[in-house]
């Protein structure tokens, strides 16, 4: 597979690059590959998910996660998903740095497959929902 994408003209594959595959089944069988690329010069991007079922429980659990980790974060939005809220928050720097400074958060996940599950079929809220929490 490396060997098609080198070749296509699509994908720019730097020697050092990372490339992720994550994959998982549809509800018709089908399947959904997002494949992923790290050049060396740029920074990982961390997908943390936090689910609530009641949206006011996000002022308690943002604040945290916004003072933990302000300066390292990419991008969030706020999807309505399986009957709860679930707010997304990419950040530049590595899953293993942001597990140990988010270790005290209750209910945070670092699964990028189920962020992007989530953004694939949850209803979107908001694109910058960061703002509505703090």
């Amino acid at each position: 597979m490396l060997t098609l994408l080198r070749s296509s003209t699509a994908f720019d594959l730097q020697k050092g690059a990372e490339v992720s595959a994550d994959v998982y089944e549809q509800n018709d069988g089908g399947l959904v590959i997002y494949l992923s690329f790290i050049s060396v010069s740029e920074k990982p991007l961390t997908a943390v998910t936090i689910r609530h079922k009641d949206p006011t429980d996000f002022f308690t659990s943002v604040p945290a996660l916004t003072n933990s980790s302000a300066n390292d974060i990419s991008s969030a939005a706020l999807y309505e998903y399986e009957d709860l809220y679930a707010l997304i928050v990419w950040f530049n720097i590595s899953k293993s740095t942001l597990s140990k400074r988010l270790s005290y958060i209750p209910g945070l996940t670092f699964s990028r497959i189920k962020a992007e599950k989530i953004r694939e079929y949850g209803k979107l809220i908001s694109d910058s929902p960061l703002e509505l929490f703090i």
